[in-house]
């Protein structure tokens, strides 16, 4: 393994038992997940999964009719958070 791939594997093992493990931080996410999920559901913007078919990390949402991915995506860029369009087939939903 190359040194820096092994440096980096220790630094996240160290920083997932600072945080209390895998259970903890998956408990983390699923709150914060939770937390994003229900903003979203408050502004009209749905899951495309339901919850059990969803990571805690990573969730896919339908755009309500009238917001652009394009407009999403700058405006939710410029308060420092990162969202994708999606890959295959999914993403000409986005793009509709």
């Amino acid at each position: 393994m190359p040194p820096q791939l092994h440096h980096a594997l220790d630094a996240a093992l160290e920083e997932l038992e600072r945080e209390g493990g895998w259970s903890a931080r998956h408990a983390r996410y699923r709150t914060l997940a939770a937390r994003v999920a229900q903003g979203l559901a408050e502004l009209g913007i749905e899951p495309l999964l339901a919850e059990n078919e969803s990571s805690v990390v990573l969730r896919a949402y339908r755009l309500p009719l009238g917001l652009s991915y394009a407009h999403l995506h700058d405006a939710l860029k410029a308060e420092g958070f990162v969202i994708y369009a999606g890959s295959g087939y999914r993403r000409q939903e986005v793009q509709a």
